[in-house]
């Protein structure tokens, strides 16, 4: 039963009009006990989803993880002796890239220009301030900050496309989640005070959006990856032909 695909088509007949099975029925074979069982849950699967062939899956348009493997060289469909060594080399130069990014981002939210104040107490302009806040402008904090936010969130962003589907990606993206709260935990740590009620609109705005876009980043590559896995176990063919390189080592 190794030998069988991952989707039969049970209605299917042969030349003599029998289907798998009427076939299984007139032979009974003893060496096959789970195989009734097999037959009778294709027959199942057949009423809620409809299998499809390989020219149809590959006459659709590319999914978001088809291109992102194709943009990777992680395609079974397009492999050749020469592109394994290139593919590694290219997702490895875009790791370091990332990480490389993320951590200066990441590093530079804490080291602010102008440093932070040591104790509470008032600025010359009479602005109060908390000790751990930074000592520059509301406004410039703004920039600064959302700038920085954003090439963090886009790191991150590069890092789930590239991880999922890798062992323990499941871990990774919450421990991405996690460290993006603890990001947005530390700029309401170290954000000074806006220096009129006005300035609460683009914090209140900057505080709401950044777990929003980390949500939406893990929702959307998650349901990307859930629709490819999907699609692929409808076509009636061995998986191992279109699936990617890193998928078949797991």
């Amino acid at each position: 039963m190794a030998l069988l695909r991952k989707s039969v088509k049970i209605a299917a007949k042969n030349l003599n009009g029998k289907t798998a099975m009427d076939i299984f029925e007139a032979h009974q074979p003893p060496c096959f006990p789970e195989a009734r069982t097999i037959l009778h849950t294709a027959k199942e699967r057949l009423f809620s989803c409809s299998t499809i062939t390989l020219a149809e899956y590959l006459s659709k348009d590319l999914t978001f993880l088809e291109k992102r493997n194709n943009f990777l060289g992680l395609s079974n469909l397009s492999i050749s002796r020469a592109r394994p060594l290139t593919s590694s080399h290219r997702r490895d130069a875009i790791y370091v890239v990332v990480i490389l990014i993320i951590t200066t981002s990441f590093q530079a939210g804490f080291s602010p220009p102008g440093g932070f104040w040591q104790e509470d107490g008032m600025d010359h302009h009479y602005f109060y301030h908390k000790a751990g806040q930074m000592t520059m402008s509301f406004s410039n904090a703004l920039i600064f900050n959302g700038f920085n936010g954003f090439a963090f969130l886009s790191s991150l962003y590069v890092i789930m496309i590239l991880t999922i589907g890798l062992p323990m990606w499941k871990l990774i993206y919450c421990s991405t989640a996690c460290l993006g709260l603890a990001l947005l935990a530390s700029y309401g740590t170290i954000f000074p005070y806006p220096n009129s009620y006005i300035g609460y609109i683009p914090l209140i705005a900057f505080v709401y959006a950044f777990p929003s876009i980390v949500t939406i980043m893990l929702f959307s590559v998650f349901m990307a990856f859930i629709v490819d896995k999907r699609g692929r176990r409808l076509v009636d063919f061995p998986a191992s032909c279109f699936s990617s390189s890193h998928e078949l080592s797991l």
